[in-house]
């Protein structure tokens, strides 16, 4: 990175009492009402997030899940009144849902629109609206592998949509049958949603993690749980059909904490995404940095370095790096930080070559994932790298 980055973490996807459903599980933190303002006050002064986002269900596909004007209302005040540049983020949103997937829409400024899936019933519709009314919004999918509601990749609008939510409180979203994909205890997931899925088609898409909680904890908490006793807790889990590693959170590479800075460093895909609690994660191929998509030089036809380095509040576990939905060798840790290298020498037009991008271009995509003690989990977006046919 030729300018100085920080990483900042955040929720992007929280859910307040104007939601369908929200609180009726008595798991509210103590002291908070569910409000919108208690949600950006917990992400901020409990669960230590640098930003966050009220995401509230829209109308969805029934009327009955409306919010109110009067809930809008709350949440555009309290976005304004909790977001305070340098010490905290507070953006605006809405959940978005229909036939084509569950979408979080995240405002670019203060006066957004609310354009309920009831209306707008197609993601087509829904690009269109935000060209007219907020054209620098972010749209981010979600739960994207979930039976009856999956998303479907051939919607996908690079402009709006340049991350992809890969975990949160139901469960994590990279590949099917991994060890954490909850959705089965709830319905069988739909095996084209996932990831790699996405990936494999030769789309451009940046990872983050989001809460999408109904009880007003952001930032990674899980119903007041603790981890070491992962084994129990994940078997009383499968009957509660949540998440055992805790919800989703975003890291995000920015050069300062504003919203025009996190949003510019989402579109970047500067991101991370993490179960639970914040790991740090660098990954660059060649110098590339994460998010970046680059045309192969000559000498990465037939060579590429790829360095890793992670660090978290407990021992990590292994540091594992992904080449075109492949897992490579993993790197037993030491201790709470490491930093790995592997050089991978096979020859591009060797690297699954079926991936491709518009049938022009082949290509190869790296990231990282990063497993702790605590088996908490996280990725790095990936990095791209392009080549003729």
């Amino acid at each position: 990175m030729s300018v100085e980055m920080k990483l900042f973490w955040g929720d992007p996807h929280i859910h307040s009492t104007a939601s369908w459903r929200c609180f009726e599980f008595g798991n509210e933190p103590d002291g908070y009402d569910g409000s919108p303002a208690d949600c950006y006050r917990y992400a901020r002064d409990e669960a230590e997030m640098d930003f966050a986002a009220v995401t509230d269900h829209d109308c969805g596909l029934a009327q009955t899940l409306s919010m109110k004007p009067q809930d809008w209302d709350a949440i555009r005040a309290a976005a304004v009144d909790y977001n305070d540049p340098g010490r905290f983020v507070a953006f605006l949103g809405f959940e978005w849902s229909s036939n084509g997937g569950h979408r979080h829409v995240i405002s670019s400024h203060d006066e957004p629109p609310i354009l309920p899936g009831s209306n707008f019933t197609t993601p087509a519709q829904l690009w269109a609206q935000l060209e007219e009314h907020d054209s620098q919004a972010l749209v981010i999918p979600h739960h994207i592998a979930r039976h009856g509601m999956p998303n479907q990749w051939e919607y996908h609008n690079p402009k709006f949509e340049p991350v992809v939510e890969i975990c949160s409180i139901w469960g994590c979203y990279e590949f099917a049958g991994n060890p954490f994909e909850c959705d089965p205890n709830w319905a069988p997931s739909d095996p084209r949603g996932f990831a790699r899925e996405g990936l494999g088609r030769g789309l451009r898409f940046g990872l983050i993690g989001g809460g999408d909680v109904h009880d007003g904890r952001a930032g990674g908490h899980v119903l007041g749980w603790d981890i070491p006793d992962l084994k129990e807790r994940w078997a009383d889990n499968r009957q509660l059909k949540r998440n055992p590693l805790g919800c989703g959170i975003t890291g995000v590479y920015a050069t300062e904490l504003t919203r025009e800075a996190l949003l510019e460093g989402i579109r970047a895909r500067r991101t991370l995404a993490a179960t639970g609690l914040k790991t740090g994660i660098k990954m660059d191929v060649d110098g590339l940095f994460i998010g970046t998509e680059a045309q192969a030089t000559e000498q990465q036809y037939r060579r590429r370095v790829i360095t890793v380095e992670a660090e978290a509040d407990c021992p990590l576990r292994q540091i594992e790096i992904v080449r075109n939905g492949l897992t490579l060798t993993p790197y037993p840790c030491n201790g709470n930080s490491d930093r790995v290298q592997y050089v991978d020498e096979r020859p591009l037009e060797e690297v699954v070559p079926e991936i491709s991008a518009d049938g022009e271009a082949n290509s190869v995509y790296y990231y990282a994932r990063v497993t702790r003690e605590d088996f908490r989990m996280a990725w790095t977006s990936p990095v791209w790298l392009q080549f003729p046919t």
